[in-house]
């Protein structure tokens, strides 16, 4: 066991050189974990509050984060112990996923004792630890709630297994093991919105061994840990106002997860005394009871609130029709057959296991009917391997949640396989088991071998000192996001959820999170997707794609944005405004012409790595990763000349990131005589990205110097153009 304790925090270490770049910053991982850094930094800055609204979310709106807040509040609470610093809060919010991922194999060993043998439990953990379905949510760095997610389902796994086993006594209570379960159930709801799954497999899973084997120690024990678990659970409901749904909603914590309860605490207890009374005989018998009572209870609950409705939601979602269908990377398919059969994202996070996916639970089954002792315990994990399969096949988030009875399932069917194949010499047998596993995991383990060394040479001193952050797209985007902060008015709403911030910024919904803890600032829509404010995440869909200026600025205007991110995502370079702000600045182009009134304020990292190379296609070689622009009036420069004169104004502008580029416009003379042209730019401005000069206005053979006042710009002032020439 300690070698696979060590084996799963040395594994979850790995990269700890992209995540500490050396300069006291922290590098999260991509997406949510970046919120749950704010949310847990708000309770460690203000505890013992929970962050409940948030006014940085779906800007100028605000909304409740779609979370339950117990993951959040324990991770603040838990830094605060260590020290009251920022630099401290980041440190542990990091190595916090490290540490929940290596607790897990201790639930896992159970689970492997309680199905088959020692032997097997230390086989699973080791699988469990070298597994990168599970490493990649538990590695350094990731402050989401997958790592504490996993623990909680290995638990709730472990003590199923526990409740319906009768080695080594058969008429022992399993009231412990329910017990457990109430802190392990509890809990999981109060931390993962999608709890609502691992409510239809453990009870499902353990009214059914109740049900099939006719002990009613398990049914009491059933009826009455669900029924306190729902009470315990009533008291948060107001801690976790749903965002998506209605006060049924079922992907977020809501009255539908203790009335659910209730319904499973009443069929058990029922059941129970039914069995008592009047015993069925066969489990078909009881079957047909326990059928009969869940179908009479489901249609009494639906009848009475939205739930077939909000159930759709997250049945929408496991099947990818829902607003984001399928294109969150998390929702792809270990398994694909969309453009030719693929198992590359199955080798990926289980390495040759993924192939084995289909095949474990008709393995437990097998063995589970073959052996009477363990049979409960046995069809308890086919269920769980058999569910959390499917879901992983279908979509890859699921494989964190598949991972631990995956990793039972595996190491029981290499030990039997094995066994099999040498008969009766355990050694041999078991010296097999664990070459057939290094050979299953060989892919995996070449990768981790690599990223590894690479860590151990960043932190040997083996490579010239450097920014490590801009070697990965989580620490380019937070140096972008430390540019910004720095750019830009600091704003309300951070730290007093009582107060609404002056402005937002108009960014990819999949750069918000970042910009909401690192920059502190708010956006209309962020990685929370449609699940929150779905008509601002649709705007921002459309806002991106927009070719007319006009109309640009009238939604950021609406949506009270005063800046809006850029960033090349690679590809062909259709002419809207946000690529072409961000491949040519503004710049006349495909005869359309410039932008005046959007002006770079801020733009970078030099060096950094853009979020679209991720996605395969394209991407201009040494082009600036993220670009700032201001939503301006823009200055009106009036000159004067003969009609059909064509007027120019030109200015270089230089930026942080030490670039210059040259930017100009044009227009025509009227027929009275008079060009209009309007300047984004004031050439006298603390803006990181500003002229090096005054603007060059060429007017027919003239050449003018003017230059701009920065209120020209902020208000839409009209500059008359002196006729003297310069």
């Amino acid at each position: 066991m300690a070698t696979a304790l060590l084996a799963a925090f040395a594994t979850r270490s790995v990269g700890a050189e992209r995540v500490f770049p050396g300069d006291g910053s922290v590098v999260f991982a991509l997406g949510d974990a970046w919120y749950h850094a704010r949310r847990a930094w708000f309770t460690f800055e203000n505890f013992p509050r929970i962050l409940g609204f948030d006014p940085l979310l779906n800007f100028p709106d605000g909304a409740h984060a779609p979370w339950p807040p117990l993951y959040d509040f324990v991770l603040g609470a838990v830094a605060r112990l260590f020290g009251d610093t920022q630099p401290t809060f980041e440190r542990v919010a990091a190595w916090a996923p490290v540490v929940l991922g290596t607790l897990g194999v201790l639930p896992v060993y159970a689970a492997g004792k309680f199905v088959a043998s020692r032997a097997v439990g230390v086989g699973a953990a080791l699988l469990f630890a070298m597994l990168p379905a599970t490493i990649l949510y538990s590695n350094v760095g990731n402050a989401d709630h997958h790592a504490a997610q996993s623990l909680l389902g290995a638990t709730l796994l472990a003590l199923s297994l526990a409740a319906v086993s009768t080695i080594p006594d058969p008429h022992a209570s399993p009231a412990k093991s329910f017990a457990g379960l109430v802190v392990a159930r509890v809990t999981m709801l109060l931390t993962w919105p999608g709890s609502l799954v691992y409510l239809a497999i453990v009870e499902g899973a353990l009214l059914g061994a109740g049900v099939l084997s006719g002990r009613c120690s398990l049914l009491v024990g059933e009826a009455w840990s669900t029924a306190l678990s729902a009470l315990l659970v009533l008291p948060f409901l107001p801690l976790s106002e749903t965002t998506v749904g209605g006060s049924f909603s079922a992907i977020e914590l809501s009255w539908l997860h203790p009335a659910l309860l209730g319904i499973v605490a009443m069929v058990a207890a029922l059941l129970a005394a039914w069995e008592r009374a009047r015993p069925a005989g066969s489990a078909f018998a009881r079957s047909a009871r326990a059928a009969g009572l869940s179908a009479f209870l489901l249609l009494a609950l639906a009848a009475s609130s939205g739930l077939l409705a909000e159930l759709s939601l997250g049945l929408d979602y496991v099947a990818k029709t829902d607003a984001y269908q399928g294109q969150n990377l998390e929702q792809y398919p270990l398994v694909s057959f969309a453009n030719g059969f693929s198992i590359a994202l199955g080798l990926a996070t289980f390495g040759g296991f993924a192939a084995l996916i289909p095949f474990v639970p008709i393995g437990t089954l097998v063995l589970g009917l073959r052996s009477e002792a363990r049979r409960a315990p046995l069809l308890v994990l086919t269920a769980w391997c058999a569910a959390f399969g499917f879901l992983a096949l279908l979509q890859a988030r699921f494989g964190n949640d598949y991972a631990p009875a995956a990793s039972v399932g595996f190491a029981l069917l290499l030990g039997a396989v094995s066994h099999r194949i040498v008969c009766a010499r355990p050694a041999v047998a078991r010296t097999l088991a664990v070459i057939a596993a290094m050979f299953l995991l060989s892919p995996v383990i070449d990768v981790q071998a690599r990223a590894a060394a690479k860590t151990l040479r960043a932190f040997g001193g083996f490579e010239p000192p450097r920014d490590r952050a801009l070697e990965s797209y989580e620490g380019t985007m937070l140096r972008f996001a430390e540019l910004v902060r720095e750019a830009t008015p600091e704003t309300q709403g951070f730290d007093d959820p009582g107060r609404r911030p002056e402005y937002g910024i108009l960014a990819y919904p999949g750069i918000g999170h970042v910009l909401h803890y690192a920059a502190r600032r708010a956006t209309p829509a962020d990685n929370f997707g449609p699940y929150i404010g779905a008509a601002n995440y649709t705007a921002v869909g459309a806002f991106f794609p927009l070719e007319s200026e006009e109309r640009a600025v009238e939604e950021a205007r609406r949506l009270r944005s005063r800046y809006v991110v850029t960033t090349d995502y690679g590809g062909s370079v259709p002419t809207t405004l946000t690529n072409r702000l961000h491949r040519s600045d503004g710049n006349a182009a495909a005869g359309r012409p410039a932008f005046g009134r959007f002006r770079l304020v801020t733009e970078g990292p030099a060096g950094g790595r853009p979020i679209g190379e991720q996605f395969g296609r394209p991407i201009r070689e040494r082009g600036v990763p993220y670009k700032l622009f201001e939503v301006v009036p823009g200055a009106v420069l009036e000159a004067k000349a003969p009609p059909g004169t064509r007027v120019r104004a030109s200015v270089t502008v230089s930026t942080p990131a030490g670039r210059r580029f040259p930017w100009r416009t044009e227009a025509v003379a009227d027929a009275n005589g008079m060009a209009r042209l309007r300047i984004p730019y004031a050439t006298r401005t603390t803006a990181p990205a500003r002229p090096e000069g005054p603007f060059r206005v060429s007017v027919g053979d003239r050449i003018l110097d003017v230059e701009i006042p920065e209120q020209a710009v902020l208000s839409g002032s009209t500059i008359p153009v002196a006729e003297d020439a310069s």
